[in-house]
């Protein structure tokens, strides 16, 4: 085991060389210790404790000019502890993936952990741990970069997330925990959605000042942007309802000895919380009309009718924020946005970031052009008072975004109205977006033109909203700096979108395969980077769209960097596909993902591109053999974002993506599939749903997997079925002796259930024969080679 080395960064010993020194940009993030004085002096304080229990060397002071080139010699054998002011709370920094480097943050520091060996921690770093009672008192204010060969030590300073009381009960704590574990509501998401009591005997007059307005009607006019970007209510005159539930709970915690019973606890939260829904009412767009004449062209009588059925539940699925939301916004896990906003449906009652575009698309097409608009500056309103999108606009996602998609929903709502004002007013978004994913999503090498980008959070505990699910898949590691490292890269795996899936586990060691690998923040992923290279490209247009030449060169030269970087190391040109690029193994994954293909929408392809490649590897890994659309992957294995199902997004992205470059009859192929298959499950149930078995075209069998149960409605889905039908317009069509039901399939014989699992025994062959192609090109583990990784990930909230 390697012997540390601990630095302490403290001010100079002179009053005036402190001010100087604080004026650094180290000094500003550095300054002497709380710990290190209540020690009183450097020799007894509990960190020279630590370090003599421990055998690590100890150094009291590092000036200012300190690079970490010093840093990184002085690291070559040994681990490197860097101290900055406050208590000692770990941010695990790596250098390489070889050498770790951990910076001790301050009391006002992140408790986010993101270690990548927890076979080097060193029982220093135990010992630091007892001095804090627990991890999650500390909420995140700033992160600290990774130290760049020969660069000065940066601070990445990020969105500062105010410290609600209601984070206290929805994002961390006992209260959260002790409800989570009893098993009170079969889904953890219930418990978090809950809204506070009233308690009468702290009711005092509600005063409170001007705020957020809601627009509970939606306008075409360009609004005052004030009323977009304003903060959130003050509260009203009362004591804090949110302290008074945490009052109530300590009060039953040491009432009881902390052992109550669940019949206790389930009258605790009674008592104390009112169910989901009431943050959120129905409401009907004002630009929506039943009878509209955008579908006549749609020369199949079918799909005419059915385009007009699912333009009709636009209603159903659209809701506004509840005035006691703004009066009240303590009470609420909800985050309020300004406009009416289209749902997924089921379980997901709020706004989802990704889900938004394809959304939107579908409104485009219903020609609910206002209703979109308003969906785009929801996202606007969100990015200006976190920073960023939140994965929804719940208190318990402010620790992750998704992906990026808020300049595509732009670039779309632009094509269709050319409603330039309005793009020069949003364009601020967009900028502040990309801005907040260079600063905490990039990779850089020296020799890459351009960042690359992966999915990482910090984490400090469980996703509250499946807190049984996270403590589950962690149970096998027994180190808590490791387990918090897992919760990271699950919750960046739902960052992706695409929660859950076996493209981020692990395949080495016992938990292979399975959520307790899940290693999501080693990954360089196809469709984030394709996304950020197609947003510099988009970038580009609507500058030149509103007269902003510069800006335009700017970003166009942004965009073929990125491009050459992207294809330099995701394309691989023997299998004529981009793939994922392990961090860690410094390779490919060259695995089939329908994610594969999203830079062919993006447009970020290389000089030379000849989409016959894509049309090749489609048919060589055998994927155009189901009956059903495209397969998420070619890995059955229990996880929703698997085999056999498909889903409504990247099935749009690669359609598009194939037509955009001259790959009409395949795209056409895949569309009739996919608008098959979903027509198939309507006829058969009245329902739209999340995603679909694609396996077979049985209407028995429903897609499963994941950590709940299938959700209908669906916002995404709808969506995309409209857009492809007024795109196939006269193209697709539906044949009357089409079966719903299949009589060679086994779920119709009666031999399986109607799971996951019923599938045509003719897939099973080609399923095999797939997976063994995809993986001839797979590659072969190497040493990490030099990778400089910014990682300063949103706060846990």
């Amino acid at each position: 085991m390697r012997q540390p080395i601990i630095f302490w960064f403290r001010p100079h010993a002179s009053r005036s060389g402190r001010k100087n020194y604080q004026n650094t940009k180290c000094g500003r993030a550095s300054q002497i210790s709380q710990l290190h004085r209540r020690g009183g002096g450097a020799y007894g304080s509990p960190v020279q404790q630590a370090a003599k229990a421990s055998n690590a060397l100890y150094t009291a002071r590092i000036e200012p000019s300190i690079t970490s080139r010093k840093l990184l010699r002085a690291s070559d054998q040994q681990l490197v502890i860097l101290f900055f002011r406050g208590d000692p709370v770990f941010q695990p920094v790596y250098y390489n993936f070889h050498t770790p480097i951990l910076a001790l943050g301050g009391s006002d520091s992140s408790s986010g952990i993101s270690t990548q060996a927890t076979s080097r921690q060193l029982p220093l770093l135990r010992t630091l741990f007892e001095t804090k009672k627990r991890l999650t008192d500390c909420l995140a204010v700033r992160q600290f970069h990774n130290l760049a060969l020969g660069q000065h030590i940066k601070t990445a300073p990020i969105t500062q997330l105010p410290r609600e009381m209601r984070t206290e009960i929805y994002c961390t704590g006992t209260l959260l925990a002790a409800v989570q574990n009893s098993h009170l509501f079969n889904d953890c998401k219930h418990f978090v959605d809950m809204a506070l009591k009233h308690d009468p005997d702290s009711l005092h007059l509600c005063i409170h000042e001007p705020g957020i307005q809601l627009n509970h009607h939606v306008s075409g006019e360009s609004q005052d942007q004030s009323s977009v970007y304003s903060t959130n209510v003050t509260p009203s005159r009362r004591p804090q309802l949110p302290q008074t539930v945490l009052k109530n709970w300590e009060s039953l915690v040491t009432s009881t000895n902390g052992e109550f019973t669940t019949e206790i606890l389930a009258n605790f939260v009674d008592e104390n919380f009112d169910e989901p829904g009431c943050e959120l009412e129905e409401c009907q767009p004002d630009d929506f009309n039943e009878e509209i004449d955008n579908f006549t062209s749609i020369t199949d009588p079918n799909y005419r009718k059915w385009a007009h059925d699912l333009h009709k539940k636009w209603p159903t699925l659209c809701r506004r924020v509840s005035q006691k939301v703004l009066s009240d916004p303590e009470r609420f896990s909800l985050l309020a946005v300004p406009n009416p906003f289209v749902v997924p449906g089921g379980r997901f009652r709020e706004i989802y970031y990704w889900d938004t575009f394809f959304i939107v698309k579908g409104l485009l097409a219903s020609g609910m052009f206002s209703t979109a608009r308003g969906m785009i500056e929801n996202m606007g309103h969100l990015i200006m008072h976190y920073g960023f999108i939140p994965n929804g606009n719940r208190v318990y996602y402010l620790n992750r975004s998704q992906p990026p998609l808020l300049t595509w929903a732009l670039h779309a709502y632009y094509q269709a109205t050319n409603d330039l004002e309005f793009v020069k007013m949003a364009l601020v978004w967009l900028e502040k977006e990309m801005a907040f994913f260079m600063a905490n999503k990039t990779v850089q090498r020296p020799e890459w033109k351009y960042p690359l980008f992966r999915y990482h959070v910090i984490a400090a505990g469980p996703r509250p909203e499946s807190y049984r699910e996270d403590l589950e898949s962690a149970e096998h590691v027994p180190d808590l700096l490791e387990k918090c490292r897992l919760w990271g890269d699950i919750a960046a795996a739902a960052e992706s979108g695409r929660d859950f899936s076996t493209r981020w586990f692990g395949s080495d060691g016992p938990m292979a395969g399975q959520m307790g690998s899940t290693r999501t923040s080693q990954l360089l992923p196809v469709d984030l980077n394709a996304i950020i290279c197609g947003n510099l490209r988009f970038f580009a247009e609507l500058y030149d769209a509103v007269g902003e030449n510069d800006a335009a060169a700017r970003y166009r030269e942004q965009f073929s960097a990125m491009r050459d970087t992207m294809h330099d190391v995701l394309w691989d040109e023997e299998a004529g596909c981009w793939f994922d690029y392990d961090l860690v193994h410094d390779c490919r994954i060259n695995l089939y993902a329908d994610t594969n293909f999203y830079p062919l929408y993006a447009g970020c392809t290389h000089d030379g591109f000849d989409a016959k490649r894509i049309a090749e590897y489609l048919a060589h890994v055998g994927v155009m053999e189901f009956p059903g659309g495209i397969p998420s992957s070619l890995v059955t294995s229990g996880q929703q974002w698997d085999f056999p199902n498909g889903w409504a997004p990247n099935t749009w992205v690669l359609i598009n993506g194939l037509r955009a470059y001259g790959q009409e009859e395949l795209a056409k192929t895949i569309a009739d599939k996919w608008v098959r298959k979903n027509y198939f499950m309507w006829l058969n149930s009245g329902k739209m749903f999340e995603k679909y078995n694609v396996a077979t075209k049985c209407c028995k069998v429903d897609a499963g997997g994941g950590e709940y149960e299938l959700q209908e409605g669906f916002g995404w889905t709808n969506g995309v079925i409209l857009d492809l039908l007024m795109i196939y317009k006269d193209e697709l069509a539906w044949t009357a002796n089409d079966p719903t039901t299949v009589p060679d399939c086994l779920c119709c014989r009666g031999h399986l259930p109607t799971d996951v699992a019923a599938v045509p025994e003719v897939v099973e062959p080609i399923i095999e024969e797939a997976i063994l192609r995809s993986r001839k090109l797979s590659c072969a583990a190497q040493e990490a080679s030099s990778i400089l990784v910014h990682s300063a990930p949103q706060a846990q909230a």
